[in-house]
């Protein structure tokens, strides 16, 4: 399944199965949320491209999605668990498609560099007001027109229990990039 074209409706099915087991994962989790979640080294590769292909079947046939990896490897090694780097990525780009205008573009970018695995989700949106930019991922605090402040806090502090970290830069009027680093070994 490519990332860039038309989808198959064999394609779609497919995305749309992943995506539905991937929300049970994400409910399962809810339940078992007193478990403790364990970390490891996986691939993220695959879950990254999984979760910008459901989301290119979710949104506006106007915005454009790019995905730029700096690596030839089919690969990309860090230290997650990865039903939560899903949920995380799934809400970034959620944010991403609410900031946008009718037609407009989100990069995924992805890099692997010394010892860690980064993630960058761009978009050309609204972008966050200067005044409002420290209050982000401040428990319950939500910026945008629906959600409940939950999704950045629950980003942020998942990220660091996995020992990396994440920021945000935004101009308002020009858009908003959020940049995740983690630990990998590989």
């Amino acid at each position: 399944m490519a990332l860039n074209g038309d989808l198959t409706t064999e394609d779609r099915e497919t995305l749309l199965q992943a995506a539905a087991k991937r929300i049970q994962k994400i409910a399962n989790d809810l339940l078992l949320k007193n478990t403790e979640r364990i970390a490891s080294e996986y691939n993220i590769l695959p879950i990254i491209e999984q979760i910008i292909a459901e989301k290119k079947l979710q949104a506006n046939s106007n915005i454009i999605f790019i995905f730029e990896k700096n690596f030839a490897e089919n690969e990309l090694l860090a230290v997650v668990e990865p039903t939560e780097l899903g949920r995380i990525l799934s809400n970034l780009i959620d944010n991403s498609l609410q900031s946008l205008n009718e037609s407009s573009s989100i990069l995924v970018r992805i890099k692997k560099q010394n010892n860690f695995a980064y993630i960058e989700v761009e978009d050309k949106g609204r972008g966050i007001p200067k005044s409002v930019l420290p209050m982000i991922g401040i428990k319950g605090f939500s910026h945008g027109k629906s959600g409940n402040g939950l999704g950045l806090y629950h980003a942020l502090t998942t990220i660091e229990t996995w020992g990396g970290k994440m920021e945000i830069s935004s101009t308002e009027n020009v858009g908003t990039k959020v940049s995740i680093e983690m630990n990998s070994h590989a």
